[in-house]
């Protein structure tokens, strides 16, 4: 996960070396020892308040001495070589590629870069050429990676590599640009939100109405990289929140469903047969889980059983390295994993959620926070009605009403389930092609059990005025 620091210091790291340089002389009084020094202590200064990204960006161009130009080349090439070298490799699994050249000896690559940036520090000192070092980083760049390239290059799957591994930060916005609620946090700062440039982004839903609450929860498991449970009723906006949230900040989403039946070879994965070869397939969650930035929704857990949600646990952990499938798995940076259920993982109360299942509290444990979803204020709701729908507002109010009394009776156990805002809306599109009586009948009282259906249709003639609404449509 990016946090602000982070991105601070992605972004004083792609300013040029000259003018880190001037500005290092500038504001530190001295020139830059290499890049990462630069950058570690400008973003110090920016963070204490005495400078700001402007001023840095702004300073003057000043030239880099040999053996700093050295140095700072070593560490900015060798550096990016060693990151990228791990995102490849699990790329080249995600694809279900065979690449044990490269991936099976990712540990001993990465290592043997980092040994030859020392080397090659020793030999700066000597007065070796620049350009003779970047042509031996090179050099071992391209032998890394000769065999995952002819691997991608067989598979025809360039295009799906360079899509996966594109997707980075490329923004910080304040919750006030992008969801249109000015959040703030206990210190009175906006608070602030990563944009991402996922090609597979969900769309945005424009009339989706977002509370200060729930998404308040969004960003802190944002900038914490705590995973988050979500629970409450069946349309409460539980699996809507975590796609939009996807749409608004730019990242892959995927929701895995559980059910009884689910078992850790459906989600994680297991072996397979691949050209006549067995070899590890990765599960949908476990593809989502190394892919940068995905917002990952385990959707109805309480249906699956404890014991084939135990392997899911390692995964749950913060920066896990978990070895799994005869793999090893790292959560991509930026995944966000979100828990949703209509119970709280501690079984069902109510008794109207059959075949939900108490969570292991070894699997519950691994959620940061548990958010109460619940309907929204009828003012919001009426937002999203006459959004979704284009009705009159108020229409909406007045259908909603009548819900809100069925809400009420579900509580007291007078009827067996609470209305959703899907059916309110279903039951207003209707409205214009049946009557008011054949749009409940279809849309809200079919969907009860029989013992609900005398109170539902006390609702309908106490709280439904067709004659209004006949004027409304």
């Amino acid at each position: 996960m990016a946090t602000a620091n982070q991105t601070l210091k992605l972004q004083i790291a792609r300013i040029k070396n000259t003018v880190l340089n001037g500005a290092m002389l500038q504001f530190k009084g001295r020139p830059m020892a290499n890049k990462t020094e630069a950058m570690e202590a400008l973003a110090e200064m920016v963070i204490a308040g005495s400078i700001t990204l402007e001023m840095i960006q702004a300073a003057p161009e000043t030239a880099i001495s040999a053996t700093e130009s050295v140095d700072a080349s070593m560490v900015q090439a060798v550096g990016s070589v060693a990151s990228r070298a791990e995102q490849v490799a699990l790329d080249a699994l995600k694809l279900g590629i065979k690449a044990e050249a490269m991936a099976g000896n990712l540990e001993s690559v990465i290592t043997e870069l980092r040994d030859d940036l020392k080397a090659m520090g020793k030999q700066a000192a000597k007065g070796i050429d620049a350009a003779s070092i970047q042509a031996q980083v090179t050099k071992a760049v391209a032998d890394a990676f000769k065999p995952f390239n002819e691997a991608v290059q067989a598979t025809g799957s360039q295009a799906t590599v360079a899509a996966m591994a594109s997707v980075h930060v490329i923004d910080r916005k304040p919750a006030l640009d992008v969801f249109g609620l000015d959040l703030r946090d206990m210190k009175g700062d906006p608070m602030m939100v990563d944009i991402y440039n996922a090609p597979d982004a969900p769309p945005v839903d424009p009339h989706f109405v977002w509370t200060h609450g729930i998404l308040r929860h969004f960003i802190l498991s944002q900038d914490t990289g705590e995973n988050t449970f979500m629970g409450g009723d069946k349309g409460t906006g539980k699996s809507q929140s975590a796609s939009q949230w996807a749409a608004r900040t730019g990242r892959p989403y995927v929701r895995y469903n559980f059910h009884k039946q689910t078992t850790a070879d459906d989600y994680a994965g297991a072996q397979a047969l691949e050209n006549g070869s067995s070899m590890f397939k990765r599960g949908d969650f476990l593809q989502a889980y190394v892919s940068p930035a995905t917002v990952i929704l385990l959707d109805e857990l309480s249906f699956a059983t404890a014991g084939n949600l135990a392997p899911m646990n390692g995964f749950l952990e913060g920066k896990s390295r978990i070895s799994y499938g005869g793999t090893t798995h790292v959560k991509a940076d930026g995944v966000m994993i979100f828990g949703a259920d209509n119970t709280f993982g501690n079984g069902d109360e109510s008794g109207r959620y059959a075949g939900t299942n108490a969570m292991n509290s070894a699997t519950l444990d691994r959620f940061g926070r548990i958010i109460h979803f619940t309907f929204m204020p009828i003012d919001l709701e009426i937002k999203a009605v006459v959004g979704r729908t284009g009705c009159d507002p108020k229409l909406a109010e007045h259908v909603l009403m009548a819900i809100n009394v069925a809400r009420a009776k579900a509580k007291d156990g007078d009827i067996v389930e609470a209305p959703s805002i899907r059916s309110v809306m279903s039951f207003i599109r209707a409205l214009n092609y049946l009557t008011v009586a054949e749009a409940w009948k279809a849309t809200i009282a079919l969907r009860q059990p029989s013992e609900s259906a005398p109170v539902l249709e006390s609702i309908k003639l106490s709280c439904i005025d067709a004659k209004l609404i006949s004027q409304l449509i």
